[in-house]
């Protein structure tokens, strides 16, 4: 039994070792890349984790939602603690959020701000949620 375990730990350590030389290689020619070829061979391989087979993203993130805005503006309703948040999206379409606070006297703008702005944030998330599941249905019972 003890072998067997050395055989095995011996062949982990040859994959083990394998693996950091193919490492050491790509290591080595990123080296010789510019910035610019770096960079863009990392934003490739990011895109390819967020792509599925299908073409469609795998998910909806934050950054792609927020990379979709066109215009942001957030404002207190008068002698209230109520902050409204219009979200205008590149499509033209429009969301909006709020954020209420129970104590007047302590009502700090920045968070209502901040509370409206990612309650609008996560109906616009809802939305594309909707729209790629709507769009990958259409694709798959047009097949």
């Amino acid at each position: 039994m003890q072998e067997a375990t050395a055989v095995d730990a011996s062949n982990e350590l040859v994959t083990f070792v394998d693996d950091i030389n193919e490492i050491g290689k790509q290591v080595i020619e990123d080296a010789k890349l510019s910035p610019q070829e770096r960079e863009a061979k990392r934003v490739a391989a990011h895109l390819a984790d967020l792509i599925g087979e299908d073409g469609l993203p795998k998910f909806i993130t934050v950054d792609y939602v927020q990379s979709k805005i066109k215009d942001c503006a957030c404002l207190r309703a008068p002698d209230t603690s109520l902050v409204i948040c219009y979200i205008t999206m590149k499509s033209g379409a429009s969301v909006v959020g709020k954020a209420n606070f129970s104590d007047l006297d302590n009502f700090d703008q920045a968070k209502g701000d901040e509370q409206a702005y990612n309650d609008a944030l996560r109906q616009i998330i809802d939305m594309e949620i909707y729209a790629l599941a709507n769009l990958r249905h259409f694709l798959a019972s047009a097949v």
